[in-house]
């Protein structure tokens, strides 16, 4: 087992892990090294990312998203979460290379195939050729993965490769009706702050796949669009734009989405979207000190000129 973890107890946790203190930083690295020195399996830890355990396939294991998760609990109980994320990695690892074996044949494939989101900094540590994907939002694209019983993993280029009659056009459409019939969405209605908006939440990795079929829900349909948050992959906030108790929604909306993206898991994206007419516009905006700083677009801003005071009760979402 190899560690770059040695530097004094009181170094401050790094960017991914900012949630942590540095010794709440320093005991959850300790725990994760202890996990696989217990198993005998040689490994390096180093920012925020698992090298070369050959019993996990090799390659990298990210871990933002266990560290997220151990953040939630008593330190106590980290050891056991820990052990339980690698020892189900672990099954997931042979599931997979079963699957593998029998990939080739689309018509036995095909019913695993879907479509997920990913922030785009998974792009950053040179994985770039592991995925089949498509730009979508500033900080997300979507990718082809196998949705399996236990585990979703990306359909790398080789193995789409093997499907020759098979256009990337196809594919994409495919993988988003799979998954539109397997987690059918259900959108709440729900105040939140001041505001009332639309929210679907799950379990399951796809509740952001909403972004496919925004035009699909009449509830959802303005003339003015729509504001937008996924901070997870297990959660979406929509807001329908109709008159000027958006100024308020986007406040709400803004504390919610950085709130979520930070604390996770599967965080997505910590920004803030306007869509309308088929198009996202990111809308800037900085929590810094516990207060919003909103900073529109001209577009956004013109379309605000054209609204009215809200009559009476809230109507919107």
């Amino acid at each position: 087992m190899f560690s770059f973890f040695k530097k004094k107890k009181d170094t401050p946790a790094p960017a991914w892990a900012s949630f942590f203190s540095a010794e709440e930083y320093r005991r959850f690295v300790l725990a994760v090294e202890d996990y696989f020195k217990s198993n005998n399996i040689e490994a390096t830890v180093h920012d925020g990312i698992v090298e070369g355990a050959e019993a996990f396939g090799g390659g990298q294991l990210g871990l933002s998203n266990l560290a997220q998760m151990c953040r939630g609990m008593e330190p106590g109980l980290w050891a056991q979460q820990i052990a339980g994320h690698f020892e189900t990695m672990r099954r997931n690892v042979q599931t997979q290379k079963e699957f593998e074996t029998r990939s080739a044949d689309f018509e036995y494939a095909k019913d695993f195939i879907g479509v997920r989101l990913f922030n785009t900094e998974v792009l950053q540590r040179d994985t770039d050729s592991f995925f089949i994907r498509r730009p979508l939002l500033k900080d997300v694209f979507s990718m082809l993965c196998f949705d399996l019983p236990d585990s979703v993993i990306n359909v790398k280029p080789e193995q789409a490769a093997k499907w020759p009659d098979k256009t990337e056009d196809e594919l994409f459409a495919l993988g988003m009706e799979n998954i539109r019939q397997k987690y059918p969405l259900q959108l709440a209605h729900e105040r939140i702050g001041e505001s009332l908006m639309w929210v679907t939440a799950g379990e399951h990795f796809f509740m952001p796949n909403i972004l496919f079929d925004l035009d699909r829900h009449p509830q959802l349909n303005s003339p003015h669009g729509m504001l937008i948050g996924v901070p997870t992959r297990h959660v979406a906030l929509i807001y329908p734009i109709n008159d000027l108790s958006v100024v308020g929604a986007v406040t709400t909306m803004t504390q919610v989405i950085r709130g979520m993206y930070q604390e996770g898991p599967g965080s997505l994206s910590g920004s803030l979207y306007w869509y309308r007419n088929g198009q996202f516009e990111d809308q800037p905006f900085d929590t810094a000190g516990g207060k919003v700083q909103f900073r529109p677009t001209g577009n956004f801003m013109d379309m605000l000129n054209t609204l009215q005071a809200p009559q009476g009760e809230m109507s919107n979402g």
